[in-house]
């Protein structure tokens, strides 16, 4: 009897672990992120190195001075670079999406698995015992 859970652990064990792998691709990735959010990310990107190198020029332009142009620009880049730190927040989110879920059912599956094998060895180290020993 024990044998046989043994052998039950050992393969859920690893049916765990194997199917952990998958989750990831089947939970998270393409799942949560298209290819108009990448689009947005991209057009974020642009934008922010854009005012970057704007604010950069009007900055040698006025020797330093502070304007409303330059304020503006400031203002500008601001917000462009709030929308690239968002939706790059987003793009994290749905790289590790299913992540967590993932590693649990490795871990699971890890220690259902030595659980099984450890079992295995005592049942086998029993009947071994229990057997008459041949002179």
């Amino acid at each position: 009897m024990i044998a046989r859970i043994s052998i039950a652990l050992v393969a859920l064990g690893c049916v765990l672990f194997g199917f952990s792998f998958a989750v990831p691709s089947l939970l998270g990735g393409r799942n949560a992120w298209t290819e108009n959010d990448a689009a947005e990310l991209v057009d974020a990107q642009t934008s922010v190195h854009a005012l970057r190198s704007e604010a950069a020029a009007d900055f040698q332009k006025r020797h330093g001075e502070n304007s409303a142009a330059s304020q503006q620009i400031a203002a500008r880049l601001e917000a462009a670079e709030s929308r690239y730190k968002h939706l790059n927040a987003n793009l994290d989110a749905a790289r590790n999406k299913g992540q967590s879920t993932a590693l649990i059912l490795r871990w699971s599956g890890a220690v259902a698995a030595l659980v099984g094998f450890v079992l295995l060895a005592v049942s086998r180290q029993r009947d071994g015992e229990s057997r008459p020993r041949e002179l």
